[in-house]
């Protein structure tokens, strides 16, 4: 007994690490793709070395972190592209987390900001394609489960609640204007790649609100600008919604408390 709770209050750090891991394992045998693999891999070991550099170059030693490999295994498990992507999106990812900061705090979610880099660049660079497979959401019955063990562990509950009824009434609306067709609500809010994104991505601490009320207007902000995205551009909803969404934090913790 004595050992579970000790691991029940273990750093959410290695909780996280863990579900990614086995969200990792568990699609890797849905999809049978070691390419898959091997650019998670890539993203990984880029990023960790990136950061620990960064240390070094900051502090006089090298040091592994454990939010340099949850930013590694999240571009993993989202983003599609060639080796050379893959580490770009790494890159950019650790190094907005150093030089991009107010208040000793990164401004941008890393993992969303690289993946973003690269999918931009990559055409013009001729470094291979690139794409958001979200292959991290591929079951939705594991990232389910271990997203909400998530959210809960790290008293985020509220947050992806508010996110995923945001986007339901948003599209209850737009559909009822004719705008949108019923069959979006599946799309938009009952998929392993949103449900990954909530409870991974959205959640992330460091670049969300101080405060729990912050924090669900930061949620239900990320829904609406969902959907701004979903009409101009698309491809970028989620990862687009949650970098303008991240811009309007210093205002969320200075009038919401």
């Amino acid at each position: 007994m004595a050992t579970l709770k000790q691991v029940w209050r273990s750093n959410i750090h290695y909780w996280v690490i863990s579900a990614l891991v086995i969200l990792a394992i568990v699609n890797y045998f849905a999809f049978r793709s070691f390419d898959l693999v091997l650019s998670l891999v890539t993203s990984l070991v880029i990023a960790v070395i990136v950061d620990s550099g960064a240390y070094y170059i900051r502090e006089g030693k090298p040091a592994i972190t454990t939010s340099s490999v949850i930013s590694g295994l999240i571009i993993g498990l989202v983003l599609s592209g060639s080796y050379i992507v893959m580490a770009i999106a790494a890159a950019v990812a650790i190094l907005s987390k150093h030089l991009i900061k107010a208040n000793k705090k990164h401004i941008f979610n890393p993992a969303s900001l690289g993946i973003l880099i690269a999918l931009l660049i990559a055409p013009f660079l001729f470094i291979g394609s690139a794409d958001q497979g979200w292959w991290g959401g591929g079951s939705i019955y594991a990232v389910s489960i271990l997203g909400l063990l998530i959210v809960y562990k790290m008293k985020r509950l509220q947050m992806a609640l508010t996110y995923f009824v945001s986007k339901a009434i948003i599209i209850f609306i737009l559909t009822l204007g004719g705008i949108l067709k019923s069959e979006i609500f599946n799309a938009e809010t009952l998929s392993g790649t949103v449900f990954f994104f909530a409870f991974i991505m959205l959640i992330e601490p460091i670049t969300s609100p101080v405060s729990r009320k912050g924090r669900l207007v930061f949620a239900a902000l990320v829904a609406i600008l969902n959907f701004a995205f979903f009409f101009t551009w698309p491809g970028y909803a989620l990862i687009g919604s949650l970098l303008v969404a991240d811009l309007f934090v210093p205002a969320i913790n200075r009038f919401v408390k």
